[in-house]
């Protein structure tokens, strides 16, 4: 590291270990919807195969992060109030106990209720082709359960990726934070 008069010892970024993998655009397949496509045939080595319809899905940049959380702010302030409920049966889920029929209709209700988001991350996420959140709507309602469990799980994975990133970066505050207090402290 290249030293001046007065500088403050700190690494420089390090950004391999922050990105972890991230992917910029993924592929995904849809063979569900096949049946509503018009069948194309392709070369596909040495011989010819029918194409699956898929879309190109990208990842959002911080600005847009943003703007689904002023979009969806009510759904997510509702889903908040909820949480200590829902943490609760989701760990007695986790656990393997069978769930009450009532505490079934709870989780399902709160997936049901987050669900515009989902649709709307997805609005943003997909880059071809171009559409719209009704599109998406009916994409999802279109797609059979395995399609649109996939879809759900790159959504769910670029968040847990931003919250794993988020998670880290509080973790080196407050470290920073406690390493100055106890340096004010040994001062007194």
């Amino acid at each position: 590291m290249v030293r001046v008069k007065g500088q403050i010892d700190a690494p420089l970024v390090d950004i391999a270990n922050v990105r972890q993998e991230y992917w910029q655009r993924k592929e995904v397949r849809l063979p569900s919807i096949a049946k509503f496509m018009p069948k194309k045939k392709v070369w596909f080595g040495l011989k010819e195969v029918e194409q699956e319809p898929k879309i190109i899905l990208r990842r959002l940049s911080e600005e847009e992060w943003r703007s689904i959380n002023e979009r969806f702010w009510s759904v997510r302030e509702e889903l908040a109030k909820k949480l200590p409920i829902l943490r609760k049966l989701y760990d007695k889920a986790a656990k393997g106990l069978v769930l009450k029929a009532s505490e079934q209709k709870v989780l399902n209700h709160s997936q049901t209720e987050s669900m515009p988001i989902y649709i709307g991350m997805l609005e943003l996420m997909i880059e071809e082709p171009n559409m719209s959140y009704e599109d998406v709507r009916v994409l999802v309602d279109s797609v059979d359960d395995y399609d649109r469990e996939t879809l759900l799980s790159y959504v769910n994975s670029l968040t847990s990726e931003k919250a794993i990133v988020a998670h880290r970066i509080n973790e080196e505050r407050m470290e920073e934070l406690n390493k100055m207090q106890k340096q004010v402290a040994a001062g007194f």
